[in-house]
């Protein structure tokens, strides 16, 4: 499926003719994941201001990873993935939530992600309280992938589902700061993600 939407959306033409349809249909607002370096999501923006050129304009909301690292090196993701796994295994049944993980279809889309997450359970060690003081913001990357979306409407911002690691690492302090950068930004309204809802929620909300 994902080589034949790449095919597909590599036009230009045919991304535009879709969006008009659905526009004409109704849908008036897009989310849209933040990938600058992605020749396909340049090509999404492209139809937008082809759109926009002919009068059709979608309000575009940005969703958007958080550039996290480590010192001078970037979170790792299965590592981040492993931090998830100790923590809510203190909730659930071990071996039901290990396989979980490794069957997840979403997670499945990353490469290698069986094998290499079982090399990392294997292998590694998650994220802890320690390392928490040392995570900081990658704010020169961060600002590429927000500013793509200047000249848009933006109704909203979503940041990306690192909002579980800050959260769980004890770090809703860089979650409050990277809200009121995107604020002074033009961002009225900032949401947050969640694919451990069950996890991240009470944290968050215990901590108000």
């Amino acid at each position: 499926k994902n080589k034949m939407y790449r095919a597909r959306f590599s036009s230009v033409d045919y991304t535009v003719k879709l969006l008009r349809a659905a526009y004409e249909d109704g849908l008036g607002i897009m989310s849209v994941m933040s990938m600058p370096d992605n020749e396909l999501f340049k090509k999404l923006l492209e139809a937008l201001k082809i759109l926009k050129e002919q009068g059709i304009v979608f309000q575009v909301a940005p969703c958007v990873s958080i550039p996290l690292k480590l010192g001078n090196s970037p979170i790792d993701d299965y590592r981040r993935w492993l931090t998830y796994f100790y923590y809510e295994r203190k909730f659930f049944n071990s071996k039901k939530l290990e396989e979980k993980y490794l069957n997840d279809p979403i997670l499945l889309t990353r490469p290698n992600w069986r094998e290499r997450f079982l090399q990392m359970m294997e292998k590694e060690e998650p994220y802890k309280q320690e390392d928490s003081k040392d995570i900081q913001v990658d704010f020169k990357l961060l600002e590429k992938r927000v500013y793509v979306f200047e000249g848009f409407e933006r109704p909203f911002i979503n940041l990306g589902s690192e909002c579980d690691f800050l959260a769980m690492i004890g770090r809703l302090d860089i979650l409050i700061m990277l809200i009121e950068w995107l604020k002074s930004r033009g961002f009225n309204h900032v949401f947050i993600s969640s694919h451990h809802a069950g996890s991240t929620i009470p944290i968050i909300e215990s901590s108000v």
